[in-house]
């Protein structure tokens, strides 16, 4: 309640009359025209709350009200702060005349000593003095109250002002809707207690700020709507300009998509004429071809071999393979010998350790576990590999789906596919949208016609393609084939000194073949390796 009087107090005094330093508030300001309110130097002899609200809204909306703000706030700050410093003035007067009362009640009351039945001595009366002493403790009470709240309130407006830059328009509008309250009890209050002269001056001060809010308000929608106005037109410039841009832009793409296409159509066309020499050029090894194959073919009936590069291998590598032949034999005897040297000495290893029948038994199923144990590894890793590959295949699937979900759209929707349960039902859906399809491109190209329009740009393109066929600089620049000759300058050349490297390459390639033979005939007897240990087990 002490807070409410003392803000009721410094409104009425702000409202009423210039207080000390308040005096330049109530006087009528002239102010130089700003933008659209040239007239309104006309309209502000006398302000209120409403049209300072008006005025920061629209400076708001041009980016002045920060500064606006912060003055306000500062000069509450300086008013309440001088208002505390009064009432804690009037407090310690006031501490001090109680002070001074009850060292002279005690002095007379020392001095003096009157009978317990008076009440009165030396003209003061005991009720009296008790009565002011009351009521002394309870100023005092209330001052030290007011102090207290003086002092919150300076310490909550210190942190307020401290974090006001951040939140100025939240405050804004908490400072309007207090500053309403505060007002409308103002006005309640002085309506209780002024007479009828201060009524009709307020009646027409209200109307003379009716009529002045009325005005503003005017002005500030007609400045607002000159603000969206312009504000719209800039929108409508920005949007004209895209389309501009798109439109430039779209014949640009239109220019270059139709230059690429005749490019592209004439390297078609030299592609086709490629391919063409090429077939021709092709019938021409194949003949070739066959002739050598002949020749193969008597050569396999001499040797026994019946894979062509075996058969040159062989003849260019004999000496290689008898040098691999005698060095597979050595690594086998050693081998052998060391087989029999472990085979000779474990029958003694056996007999120190333990002689029973059983343990040897025993060491065999071991044994047999072990290698049981080692295939079903190889087994794994198998399985692993082929999981991997199948992963990698439905995810290459997947991924392929997804594309011709996005090619054929223009067809007919089609479910994208989550998981890999959706396949089956994505390929069955697909045959359904490829016979629509099909059944769309006949209905717009019968076979006749298609038929028709193909026969005559084939005789185009043939005719075409024999006019540059017989062109000798044309098959000079555009021809990809060795011809017969060129293979004999390469077997020629191959004669020279780096045919030490061609051998040692094809002797290595060689090598990674038996390699692989290998390994894939390991792969497949296993199986059956397995099995038979299985029968021999039961």
């Amino acid at each position: 309640m002490a807070l409410v009087a003392v803000l009721q107090s410094g409104r009425r005094s702000s409202r009423d009359g210039p207080g000390d330093g308040e005096a330049d508030v109530a006087k009528p300001s002239f102010r130089r025209p700003r933008h659209a309110f040239g007239n309104r130097h006309l309209l502000t002899f006398r302000k209120n709350q409403f049209s300072e609200l008006v005025e920061r809204t629209v400076d708001a909306l041009k980016g002045n009200i920060a500064e606006a703000s912060v003055e306000d706030v500062q000069n509450v700050l300086s008013k309440i702060r001088r208002q505390f410093d009064e009432v804690r003035c009037e407090a310690d007067r006031k501490e001090a005349e109680l002070l001074t009362l009850r060292q002279e009640i005690r002095f007379w009351e020392s001095e003096a000593k009157p009978p317990e039945d008076q009440d009165h001595y030396n003209g003061f009366v005991r009720k009296a003095v008790v009565e002011k002493l009351g009521e002394a403790s309870t100023e005092l009470e209330q001052a030290i109250e007011t102090q207290r709240v003086y002092q919150h309130m300076v310490e909550r407006l210190l942190r307020e002002q401290r974090i006001l830059q951040q939140k100025v328009l939240l405050m804004e509008n908490y400072l309007d809707r207090k500053s309403r309250e505060v007002e409308a009890k103002q006005h309640f209050s002085r309506r209780i207690n002024e007479d009828k002269v201060e009524k009709i001056v307020k009646l027409e001060m209200l109307e003379q700020d009716v009529h002045l809010e009325r005005t503003v308000c005017t002005t500030a929608i007609s400045d607002l709507s000159a603000a969206i106005e312009r504000r719209r037109h800039d929108v409508n410039q920005g949007e004209d300009f895209e389309n501009w841009r798109y439109d430039i832009a779209l014949e640009a793409a239109t220019e270059a998509f139709e230059a690429t296409a005749g490019r592209y159509r004439k390297i078609y066309a030299i592609e086709k004429l490629t391919g063409n020499c090429l077939q021709r050029l092709t019938f021409d090894q194949a003949e070739q071809s066959q002739a050598t194959e002949d020749g193969f073919q008597r050569i396999r009936e001499v040797t026994g071999l019946t894979d062509v590069m075996d058969i040159v291998h062989k003849f260019l590598n004999r000496d290689v393979e008898h040098e691999q032949l005698r060095n597979t034999v050595r690594e086998a005897e050693a081998r052998l010998h060391q087989l029999r040297e472990e085979e000779a000495s474990r029958p003694r290893e056996d007999a120190l350790v333990d002689a029973k029948p059983e343990t040897r038994g025993l060491g065999v199923e071991v044994t047999e576990f072990e290698q049981m144990l080692e295939d079903i590894r190889h087994d794994q890793s198998d399985v692993q590999e082929q999981l991997k590959q199948s992963t990698l295949l439905v995810d290459s699937l997947k991924r392929w789906a997804h594309q011709l979900t996005k090619s054929l759209a223009p067809i007919q929707e089609m479910k994208a596919v989550q998981s890999e349960s959706d396949l089956p039902r994505f390929f069955h859906h697909l045959v359904q949208v490829v016979h629509e399809f099909l059944d769309r491109a006949h209905a717009e190209m019968p076979d006749v016609r298609l038929v028709k329009i193909t026969s005559e740009a084939t005789q185009k393109d043939f005719s075409d393609q024999g006019k540059l066929l017989h062109d000798k600089d044309f098959m000079r620049s555009n021809c990809r084939i060795v011809t017969a000759d060129q293979n004999v300058k390469e077997e020629r050349r191959k004669k020279d000194p780096q045919a030490g490297e061609d051998e040692r390459m094809d002797m290595e390639f060689a090598n990674e073949r038996e390699r692989v033979k290998k390994e894939a005939v390991d792969r497949d007897l296993r199986p059956r390796a397995k099995v038979a240990r299985g029968r021999a087990r039961n």
